[in-house]
Order: C-alpha cells, then sequence, then structure tokens
C-alpha cells in the first residue's frame, strides 16, 4: 500500500476527540467489500485459475482434528471461497484496526470507565452492555486481549438479538407439543437480519465474523473454549464491529449518521 494513504489513514484518528476517532473507526468498512463484489472477485479467480478448485477441500473444525466440510464441485468450492476471501479481508484489516486503537490511546489517553461506557449507550445498546463493552476496551488497551475477546464477543451476540427483536424478528422458539421451546441460534438469527441492513456487505462482514463456520466464526471460539488465546487482531476486531453497531439506530438497524 502507498505510505503516503497508510499514513493519511493513520492521521485521521490523532484528528479531533477520542470520541470522533472512535466513530471513524466504526465508519470503516466493510472488510471484504459488497457480497456482488466480493463474489465478482470470487467468479474472476475461479475462471482465471482452475486448478485450484479442480480437486477436493477439506476444511477442518477449531478442534483441528474433525472435517467440517468438503468443497467437491464448483458451488462448494464457490461458497469457501467467499468465506475465506472475506475471512482474509478481515484478518488483513485487523492489523489496521489494532494500529487504530493504539493510536486512540496514544493521542487520546483511555477514557475513564464512566465516558466510554456513556460513549457506547445507544437506543439499541442499553447501559449495562455499553458498560461491558467499555471494559473490554480497557482490557485491549492494558494489553488483555484475550480477556478482551472472551468479555466483549457475547455482548455483539446480545446487541443483534436486541436488533432482531425490534424488527420483528424471533429470538426465542416456542415449545412445540410437549417440547419445551428455547434460544433461537445466532446464526439463523442473523441470516434472517439480512433484509434490515442497508448495506449487504456490513450483514455478510458480521456473519462471517460472528457465525459463519467457514469464515473468521470467532462467536464458536470463545463459547466453546476452542482456541487458547486470543491475539491483539483477535481483540480488535470485535472492537471495530461494537463501534459500527454503536451507529445503527432505533427503529432500523441502518446506521445512523455520525455526529
Amino acid at each position: 500500500m502507498p505510505a503516503a494513504e497508510v499514513e493519511a489513514f493513520r492521521a485521521a484518528f490523532r484528528a479531533g476527540t477520542w470520541e470522533d476517532a472512535m466513530r471513524r473507526f466504526g465508519a470503516q468498512g466493510p472488510p471484504g467489500g459488497e457480497p456482488a463484489d466480493l463474489e465478482e472477485h470470487v467468479d474472476r479467480v475461479m475462471r482465471d485459475y482452475p486448478l485450484q478448485f479442480l480437486f477436493t477441500k477439506a476444511i477442518v473444525g477449531p478442534d483441528r482434528a474433525t472435517a467440517i466440510f468438503r468443497a467437491t464441485g464448483q458451488d462448494s468450492h464457490r461458497r469457501l471461497a467467499v468465506s475465506q476471501h472475506r475471512a482474509e479481508s478481515a484478518r488483513f484489516w485487523g492489523i489496521f484496526a489494532a494500529e487504530v486503537l493504539d493510536i486512540v490511546r496514544e493521542r487520546h489517553g483511555v477514557p475513564n470507565h464512566h465516558a466510554l461506557a456513556l460513549f457506547f449507550t445507544t437506543s439499541l445498546i442499553d447501559v449495562e452492555v455499553a458498560e461491558r463493552i467499555a471494559r473490554a476496551m480497557e482490557l485491549h488497551w492494558s494489553g488483555d486481549y484475550d480477556e478482551s475477546a472472551h468479555l466483549l464477543t457475547p455482548r455483539l451476540e446480545t446487541v443483534l438479538r436486541e436488533a432482531a427483536r425490534r424488527v420483528g424478528i424471533p429470538i426465542i422458539r416456542e415449545p412445540i407439543g410437549v417440547e419445551p421451546g428455547g434460544v433461537r441460534g445466532l446464526g439463523a438469527i442473523l441470516r434472517d437480519l439480512g433484509g434490515a441492513f442497508r448495506h449487504a456487505g456490513w450483514h455478510a462482514y458480521l456473519e462471517n465474523l460472528i457465525t459463519d463456520q467457514l469464515g473468521l466464526n470467532l462467536r464458536n471460539p470463545v463459547a466453546h473454549g476452542l482456541r487458547p488465546q486470543f491475539t491483539k487482531v483477535d481483540s480488535a476486531l470485535p472492537i471495530h464491529a461494537a463501534c459500527y453497531l454503536r451507529l445503527l439506530g432505533l427503529e432500523s438497524i441502518e446506521p445512523e449518521t455520525p455526529g
């Protein structure tokens, strides 16, 4: 990347207040772009480099022992390639996301806990969840990346479930006969939320980040203890997602105009 562009990117987060910097941070993206553009890119790669898509690819799960997906034909290879390209874009973006958070800390210092919690309290994010997001950011800035990721990732699910509830998407399964109901899986809820996003790219990115078994899917390693440790980049990505979710409005889940 041109050095001048990288430095201009960094400079944008040194200007103004820490609140300004975090609003800009949340508006960056979505990693991987819009689905149509990403799919066009994957189709071009498959057309120009067909050899790598001729053989079966087995994707090993987080336990590093069991295959969870096998790409055999063109459709399954394409599905895998789309998820992996978006995940790779997110990992690359995560390097810059971690640097943004370093810049904010170096330029503005670590905001006090009350100010951080107030910043994340919105029409969609209640004060209790905002307080936990604030604590996750403090943990990140103190170098406790594993703790930050474990604290924040479930709160992203909390916010997305609340968004679904507000636009009329069921988040609870009703009982059927003598079988009890229960909590609907986040993957199904997030799929149903697709039509409520103004930008399909953000919806696709959040799916990849949190629930897509072929993508980053941070939720499974966090919830099931399938990774021994989370890194600085792992921690920065859910913070970026929280900053984006902070921009979402009350009556719809479209971004409000940053102020």
